[in-house]
């Protein structure tokens, strides 16, 4: 018999690798099989404990290995790591969402618009349509980006999109929902232009303005967006909610500088790990699993911590304050 060291957050090497490849067997999604035992790990780890009525403690002790079978023949060898959506031809993209709806985990239909996804909704437990329920989880458009003022629209899943970036969004979902307890996604825009005029990454159907979610975790409702939780926070480096001194380059991840806000921090963290592992991180290529950036340095992923500052524009982190922008593809009109 096999005897695998307790791991937990902070943890790194081969048992670590073993356990993510037998994570993502286990149908989670653990991120890169890295070794590392980051946040994305640590809430599969958790998501899986949770299904399997072990104790939800995120550490990975003798029941958790038993559970998850690791050292076996079925799994010891490596799993199968799905492509970045990025990294997908269109073609590929289609074959995965019709897959997906085989399984009764998503509706879809071919759009209006040529060559475009329609996504419909399906409650994934009980196989019901609902609209606007893209894997579990409600697609609302909440124009204030804040949970503090106004109220988010009626649920609406997203029209129009590239196979790509629909295939994206249903990736995203199914990660909230089986991680984070997600019920509901807000966002400031993510389907394409119906008249056809912007053709650019958010007119092509490409891209998501990720404002922010609504769940339960560990039976406590939460509601975070980027907004109030992130992009206002005031901490040394950025007094009252702004970078200093203006203009700087020099950023990082603020919510790893204060205290009391450990659930926004860990949830952002996570969620920019999944974020650079499926839409354009470093580039706009269509990279493949390549090392992904980090809150903070340069990226396609615009967020309130990026570090091109444009007072005024539609291009810095001033603008995504309230945000997070995710794209395939480049920011301008895809041939």
């Amino acid at each position: 018999m096999t005897v695998h060291p307790t791991l937990k957050r902070g943890s790194s090497g081969d048992s670590v690798m073993l356990l993510q490849q037998s994570l993502a067997k286990a149908g989670q999604q653990p991120g890169a099989v890295d070794g590392r035992f980051g946040p994305r790990t640590e809430d599969a780890v958790r998501a899986f404990q949770r299904r399997s009525g072990l104790i939800v403690d995120g550490v990975v002790g003798p029941a958790t290995w038993e559970h998850l079978g690791a050292g076996s023949e079925r799994a010891t060898h490596d799993a199968p790591t799905p492509r970045p959506a990025r990294a997908l031809s269109q073609p590929e993209a289609w074959t995965e969402l019709e897959r997906l709806q085989d399984e009764n985990l998503i509706k879809f239909a071919r759009s209006d618009m040529p060559g475009k996804v329609d996504l419909d909704g399906m409650v994934p437990v009980s196989d019901e349509e609902e609209p606007q329920n893209v894997a579990g989880v409600r697609i609302r458009y909440l124009e204030s980006g804040s949970r503090r003022s106004g109220q988010p629209a009626n649920p609406n899943a997203p029209d129009r999109l590239d196979p790509r970036h629909a295939v994206a969004v249903v990736r995203f979902c199914r990660w909230l929902h089986d991680q984070w307890g997600a019920t509901e996604l807000y966002h400031l825009g993510t389907s394409g232009d119906a008249s056809g005029r912007r053709t650019d990454c958010h007119g092509q159907g490409r891209a998501i303005d990720f404002v922010g979610v609504k769940g339960s975790r560990e039976g406590n409702e939460y509601v975070l967006t980027v907004k109030d939780d992130w992009g206002t926070v005031d901490t040394p480096a950025t007094p009252g909610g702004v970078w200093r001194p203006a203009g700087t380059s020099s950023t990082h991840f603020r919510l790893a500088d204060v205290e009391g806000h450990d659930l926004a921090r860990d949830f952002f963290s996570a969620a920019y790990e999944f974020i650079a592992d499926q839409w354009q991180d470093r580039s706009a290529r269509p990279d493949g699993l390549v090392p992904r950036s980090s809150i903070g340095q340069r990226s396609f992923i615009m967020n309130p911590d990026h570090p091109t500052s444009a007072p005024g524009g539609k291009g810095g982190r001033e603008s995504h304050a309230n945000h997070i922008h995710m794209q395939i593809g480049p920011t301008g009109t895809e041939s």
